[in-house]
């Protein structure tokens, strides 16, 4: 009986020492942080800015965190190199696009950019580009449709990409 006890101990005092341990080796930038809000409305693109460039700015790995919620994004350009190596971003909640998003020439048409960003993980939640109209038009044949939201990474970005992207 009392092995069975010591063992319960020890186990404990394992996953303890592990969890400790991870949640130390990384710090994380909650966009509500910065003043984004979950209502799918008000635009959440200088908020993930600011908890990109604090991020970024870090000497250890980082998390830029969106939790639960639609977090309205007009663009966003996430750029590097990064401090502390290894950057993720976690997405609980939904990052929505402007209605037929065109993208504008100082964005070079895209919706969300990653540059010189090297061990980059972005992982869980949903981009919705709000593809509708893109599609009913390329669907219906016509030329001259808008080009829609794009996500894409350039330069030396080496992405590990967990992304559960779904069109709509």
């Amino acid at each position: 009986m009392a092995r069975c006890s010591v063992s319960r101990v020890v186990l404990l005092l394992l996953c303890c020492m592990h969890l400790s341990a991870a949640a130390a080796g990384a710090a994380v930038y909650n966009v509500e942080s910065y003043d984004a809000r979950p209502d799918g409305r008000t635009d959440a693109s200088r908020a993930l800015a600011s908890a990109w460039s604090a991020a970024c700015r870090s000497p250890e790995p980082a998390t830029v965190y969106v939790p639960d919620g639609e977090f309205f994004v007009s663009h966003s350009a996430f750029a590097g190199p990064c401090s502390g190596g290894r950057m993720t971003v976690q997405i609980d909640g939904t990052l929505v696009a402007p209605s037929g998003y065109t993208g504008s020439a100082s964005s070079g048409g895209e919706w969300i950019v990653f540059d010189h960003v090297d061990g980059l993980t972005v992982s869980g939640g949903t981009l919705d580009g709000r593809g509708e109209s893109l599609w009913a038009c390329k669907a219906a044949g016509h030329g001259g449709c808008p080009d829609g939201a794009t996500v894409r990474t350039y330069y030396s970005a080496q992405c590990t990409d967990e992304l559960n992207c779904r069109e709509t």
